[in-house]
C-alpha cells in the first residue's frame, strides 16, 4: 500500500515539474561536497541553499545572492540598464522601449512602424527581460513586426527594440569582484549544403533545435525548406546564443578592450557578479571602423551549454570561486 502511494507520489512530481534538469545541479553538490558544505534542493531544484556552519546561502535560478537587489533588477533590464550605461557613457546599444501592458495598440503600431522606417536593415524586438535569445525576432517589415507585436503582446511581455546591426563578432565576460573570471568569443556555426538535404535538415544535423527555434534564427532570405547547393557554405543563424548553435573560442585578439569595457559597465552598474555581452559591430565602407559596444549585462551566471560543449573544468572553476566569495 505505502509503495504504491510512495510511486503515485513520485509520478506527480514528475508531472508538475517546470524546470528541466541542469548540470548545475550535479557541479553545485560536486563543489559542495569538496567544500564541506550541506546541500539542499528546493522547488524542482531551482532553488539551492548552501550551509557552512551557522551561515546559510541561496542560489535562485542561477543568481548566486552576491549581487544587491537593485544592481540584480538593473541588469535583467536590458532598457534600464542601457540608459544607465548611456548615461554614464559607456558606449552601449540603444533601445526603444514598448510597453505592452499599458500603451494603445494603435500607438505602438504607429511607433513600431516609424522606428523600422529609420532602419532599413531590419530591427531586432525582443523581450526586455529576456535571456538566451528567447522571444527575439527579426523584423523587415511591417508584417513580421505586426506577428512580433502580438506574441509579446499575447505574453503580457513589454519589448525593446534595436536596429539590425551587422555584428562582426560577439564575446562574453564574466566578472567577480572586478576581476574578470572568463572571456570567450562566440562563433557562428554554419551549414554545408549537400544538394538533396533542407535547410532545417542541415541544422538538426549539428544542433538540436526545434523548427520554431530555427524559424527564429534564420538569417535573412534563407527558409527553412530551402535546399543548398551542393558544397555551399552558410552561416545560418542571427543570434550569437550558444544555444541556437554557436560554438566558442578563447582566441581573441582584442581581449584587453573587450575586458577594460565589461569591468567599466559593471562598475557603473554597481554590480558584483555578471556576464557582460559585448559585440563588435562591422561597418562597410571606404574605411574600416571597430565599433565596441555593451549589448547587455547579465546578473544570473549560466553555463549549461558552455559545460555540455566540453568546458566542464571551466565552468566547474567559475562555479567555485562564485561559491567560496558567498562564504567569505
Amino acid at each position: 500500500m505505502n509503495r504504491n502511494i510512495q510511486n503515485k507520489s513520485d509520478s506527480s512530481r514528475k508531472k508538475i515539474s517546470i524546470y528541466p534538469k541542469r548540470s548545475l545541479e550535479s557541479i553545485i553538490t560536486n563543489i559542495a561536497t569538496k567544500m564541506g558544505l550541506t546541500i539542499d534542493f528546493m522547488c524542482d531544484n531551482w532553488v539551492i541553499s548552501l550551509r557552512k556552519n551557522k551561515t546559510t546561502k541561496y542560489i535562485f535560478g542561477y543568481n548566486f545572492g552576491l549581487n544587491s537587489s537593485t544592481s540584480k533588477m538593473i541588469c535583467d533590464d536590458k532598457y534600464a540598464c542601457s540608459e544607465i550605461l548611456s548615461k554614464n557613457n559607456v558606449s552601449c546599444i540603444p533601445y526603444e522601449f514598448f510597453n505592452t501592458r499599458y500603451s494603445n495598440r494603435d500607438s505602438l503600431i504607429i511607433d513600431l512602424f516609424n522606428f523600422l522606417d529609420k532602419y532599413s536593415s531590419g530591427v531586432v524586438c525582443k523581450n526586455n527581460t529576456g535571456t538566451g535569445g528567447e522571444y527575439a525576432y527579426l523584423c523587415k517589415t511591417k508584417k513580421s513586426l505586426l506577428l512580433a507585436l502580438d506574441k509579446f503582446t499575447n505574453r503580457n511581455l513589454n519589448f525593446i527594440a534595436n536596429p539590425f546591426l551587422n555584428i562582426k563578432n560577439e564575446f562574453r565576460v564574466i566578472i567577480l569582484d572586478g576581476k574578470v573570471l572568463l572571456t570567450y568569443k562566440k562563433i557562428l556555426n554554419t551549414i554545408i549544403g549537400d544538394g538533396k538535404s533542407t535547410v532545417a535538415e542541415l541544422i538538426k544535423m549539428i544542433y538540436p533545435l526545434t523548427n520554431e527555434q530555427i524559424i527564429s534564427c534564420l538569417i535573412p532570405n534563407v527558409l527553412i525548406n530551402d535546399i543548398l547547393c551542393k558544397g555551399d557554405k552558410i552561416v545560418f543563424s542571427w543570434k550569437n546564443n550558444l544555444q541556437y548553435g554557436a560554438d566558442v573560442s578563447f582566441e581573441i585578439d582584442d581581449k584587453r578592450i573587450i575586458e577594460h569595457m565589461a569591468l567599466n559597465a559593471v562598475r557603473k552598474v554597481g554590480v558584483r557578479l555578471a556576464a557582460v555581452d559585448i559585440i563588435n559591430i562591422k561597418y562597410t565602407g571606404k574605411y574600416s571602423v571597430t565599433d565596441y559596444r555593451v549589448l547587455e549585462i547579465n546578473s544570473g551566471i549560466m553555463m549549461e551549454k558552455l559545460y555540455k560543449l566540453g568546458y566542464k573544468k571551466i565552468a566547474k572553476s567559475i562555479y567555485r570561486k562564485i561559491i567560496s566569495e558567498m562564504f567569505v
